[in-house]
C-alpha cells in the first residue's frame, strides 16, 4: 500500500470518527494511536492500514520457510540461497532495478520476534539465539552460564527437550505448538509491539515498492490474504 494512499484512507477514517457525515468540527475524546488498540485495552480496534499492510508483508516471510516445494519459493532460493535453517533468503544487496523480496526478508530479524522453533535434528535452529524452549532465548534466560546453580539448571532443561534427532525442525507462530498461522494473528502482535516491528523508514520503503508486488503475487499463487496455515505447513 503506497504511503500516499494510506494517508488519505486514514484520514477518511479519522473524519468519519471525529466528524461523522456532517461537516462540523467535533472534539477528539481519544487520541488517534489509541482507536486502533483492542477494546480492552482502551482502544476501539479499529483496524490500522499501515500494520494491517505489514502484517500481510510478514505472511511472505511466514510462507517462505513453510513452504519449501512451492515454485516461487524455489526461485527466490535459486536466485539469492537461504540462511541458516532455511527460513529465510540470503541478504538481497543488488544494487539496480527493485526487489520485492529484499523490502520483505530485510524485516527477517524483527519477524523473528514473533515465532518460535520445535527442535527436531537441530539443525535448523540456534542454541543461544532462537526461541525453542519457552517464550525466551537460552541466551536470555541464562546470561551468566558459568555459575553452577544455572548451569544445572539449563542442563535439565535441555534434557526434558530432548528428541530423538530424526525429525526436522519446524517454526510455529509463537510459542503455542498448536497455534496456526494467520494474518490477524500476526497483526494482533504488531499492535502491541508497533514501535519496534518496523521502522518509519523501513515502512516507506515497503510502501513504495512492495504494495503491487504484494497483490500480485496473491493473484499469481491464487492465495487468500486471510488463508490459515499451520506451522509445519499444511493447509
Amino acid at each position: 500500500m503506497p504511503a500516499s494512499v494510506a494517508n488519505r484512507l486514514e484520514k477518511l477514517q479519522r473524519d468519519f470518527l471525529w466528524g461523522g457525515i456532517g461537516n462540523e468540527k467535533r472534539f477528539h475524546l481519544i487520541r488517534w494511536d489509541k482507536v486502533f488498540l483492542p477494546l480492552q485495552n482502551g482502544g476501539l480496534a479499529i483496524k490500522n492500514l499501515r500494520l494491517f499492510n505489514q502484517a500481510l508483508l510478514g505472511k511472505w516471510i511466514w510462507r517462505f520457510g513453510t513452504e519449501q516445494d512451492f515454485l516461487w519459493r524455489k526461485v527466490i532460493e535459486a536466485k539469492y540461497g537461504c540462511a541458516r535453517g532455511d527460513w529465510i533468503s540470503n541478504p538481497v544487496n543488488s544494487l539496480y532495478g527493485v526487489s520485492l523480496w529484499k523490502t520483505i526478508s530485510k524485516d527477517w530479524p524483527s519477524f523473528k520476534q514473533f515465532i518460535s522453533f520445535d527442535v527436531g535434528d537441530g539443525s535448523g535452529v540456534s542454541f543461544w539465539h532462537d526461541v525453542w524452549c519457552g517464550d525466551r532465548t537460552i541466551k536470555e534466560i541464562y546470561i551468566q552460564d558459568w555459575e553452577s546453580n544455572d548451569l544445572m539448571n539449563l542442563l535439565e532443561l535441555l534434557y526434558a527437550k530432548a528428541r530423538s534427532g530424526q525429525e526436522v525442525d519446524t517454526i510455529r507462530c509463537g510459542v503455542d505448538k498448536n497455534k496456526c498461522f494467520t494474518v490477524g494473528s500476526l497483526l494482533s502482535s504488531i499492535v502491541r509491539y508497533a514501535p519496534c516491528f518496523y521502522s518509519l523508514e523501513n515502512y516507506l520503503e515497503i510502501a513504495g515498492s512492495a504494495s503491487c508486488g504484494l497483490f500480485c503475487m496473491d493473484g499469481c499463487f491464487g492465495k487468500d490474504p486471510n488463508h490459515r496455515q499451520s506451522f509445519g505447513g499444511e493447509k
